[in-house]
């Protein structure tokens, strides 16, 4: 059973493109864990328990949701561009996996860490870009003028026909979400060609959020909705879960913003993702990773929670005037107001070697 279990682990992670997994596995009672990606095989091998990688929020300015979208970040990952900005200041930041993207003011994208799939070479020529997402091994970028594009694993082979009119783009692992005006959702999968099932009918929807494979809506009276794997209680959102701001989903546990500033946690706990979550009420965005948790506070300082093994909790001393965070598998990102961006935890695949443009120290101060 364990050489069985050790195949199917090995044939997991040469699927996924994670470099080095196996040396990171190791048995946990009758199943086996992958901490690089918080994936889990079981004996059975009912399922791949895919890291999310994660999504990143995105809500451009004149979508039905242009309230949320004004705000400093949105779904702790994104912060839109403001009128007056350096056409090359980054204004918006994303995590993948292994990889990071960065969103310059002039609509150009810039990426760094794993390329093995080619998820950090965009097309040559992509401009207009109002919003990022980074996946497992693909990227998403949403253009101003309602149309999406994706690079890496698969391209955009399995992107659904006549997608337009879209105002928010979301992604996990694999699966891809995205937000119509309107309000509509629709979804698939980057590695097939099957549909991501949605929601019936979802209303007066202003933000999405895709986890490992579940997937969040926040509606505009500040309810929350869930679907998909629910393995960990990560699609069984909260009862009286309401005044909700912002959401982020990580790879099997999920965070909330309330309107009092404050953060509720729900999903897996393996690390303490929910049960450790920061008594504070002065939050202003969120961001969840593979196992790992971040947290903007209102004076311009991150909290870090959860996993912390390749210290993707352990936020850089002296670290301040952040305007919104973004977390992958098991690295952080930062971005702060001058438009430079601080990177920590996992560097196996370069993730945290920003571009000598918008490098910074480990101590988070400006080279």
């Amino acid at each position: 059973m364990l050489s069985r279990r050790i195949f199917v682990l090995r044939h997991c992670c040469f699927k996924q493109g994670i470099v080095h997994c196996l040396d990171r596995c190791q048995l946990r009672g009758p199943k086996i864990s992958c901490d690089w990606g918080r994936h889990w095989i079981r004996p059975r091998i009912k399922a791949l328990r895919s890291m999310a990688c994660l999504l990143s929020i995105v809500l451009p300015f004149g979508s039905p949701a242009d309230r949320h979208a004004r705000e400093t970040v949105v779904s702790g990952r994104v912060v839109m561009a403001s009128p007056g900005q350096s056409r090359s200041r980054v204004t918006t930041i994303a995590a993948g996996f292994c990889h990071c993207l960065a969103l310059k003011a002039d609509g150009t994208v810039l990426c760094w860490g794993d390329n093995s799939m080619g998820q950090c070479s965009p097309p040559a020529g992509l401009r207009d870009v109002a919003a990022i997402a980074g996946g497992a091994l693909h990227s998403l970028a949403l253009r101003s003028n309602g149309t999406v594009v994706v690079w890496g694993a698969k391209g955009q082979t399995n992107m659904p026909p006549d997608l337009t009119n879209v105002v928010a783009v979301a992604t996990g692992s694999f699966d891809n979400v995205v937000l119509r005006a309107g309000g509509g959702i629709t979804a698939w999968r980057q590695d097939s060609s099957s549909p991501t099932l949605t929601p019936a009918g979802p209303s007066n929807v202003v933000t999405i959020a895709s986890g490992g494979e579940h997937y969040l809506a926040l509606h505009s009276g500040g309810e929350v909705s869930a679907w998909g794997d629910n393995t960990f209680g990560e699609a069984a959102v909260p009862s009286g879960m309401s005044s909700v701001r912002a959401v982020a989903a990580g790879a099997a546990h999920n965070l909330v913003l309330l309107s009092d500033g404050t953060v509720k946690a729900w999903g897996d706990d393996s690390y303490g993702e929910v049960s450790n979550v920061p008594k504070v009420s002065n939050v202003t965005a969120i961001a969840a990773g593979g196992c790992h948790c971040l947290a903007l506070l209102s004076n311009g300082t991150v909290l870090a929670w959860g996993c912390d093994k390749d210290g993707e909790s352990t936020v850089p001393e002296g670290l301040n005037r952040v305007v919104a965070v973004a977390a992958g598998s098991s690295h952080s990102l930062a971005l702060r107001a001058d438009g430079t961006i601080v990177a920590w935890g996992d560097n196996s695949h370069g993730q945290t070697n920003v571009p000598s443009t918008h490098k910074i120290d480990d101590g988070g101060m400006e080279r």
